[in-house]
């Protein structure tokens, strides 16, 4: 009888595996519908205590400066397709001063 046993309880024990595999795995994809929630594009680190994150909420794309203690909103990108707001030189050099 054990020799028929074993193998139908693994068989039971993989479905019940699998079961919850698919109901936890559900649990963690985004839903359908929400496009409103932030999605992190990608990240650069710039030293082991900061980083810039690129994160696209709604309809804009985000920079951001990330650090332990804060997250600064660096520059909200076009959205893509539209060309770059052109700078002036003063403004250029103003910012590196």
């Amino acid at each position: 009888m054990s020799e028929l046993a074993t193998p139908a309880l693994m068989v039971v024990g993989a479905a019940v595996v699998a079961l919850f595999a698919r109901r936890v795995g559900s649990f963690f994809q985004p839903k359908a519908g929400r496009r409103d929630l932030p999605r992190h594009l990608g990240s650069l680190m710039l030293n082991p205590k900061c980083s810039v994150a690129l994160v696209q909420a709604g309809s804009e794309t985000l920079l951001l400066g990330v650090t332990a203690a804060s997250v600064t909103l660096l520059a909200k990108l076009p959205p893509s397709g539209e060309p770059a707001p052109e700078e002036s030189s003063d403004d250029a050099e103003s910012r590196l001063q």
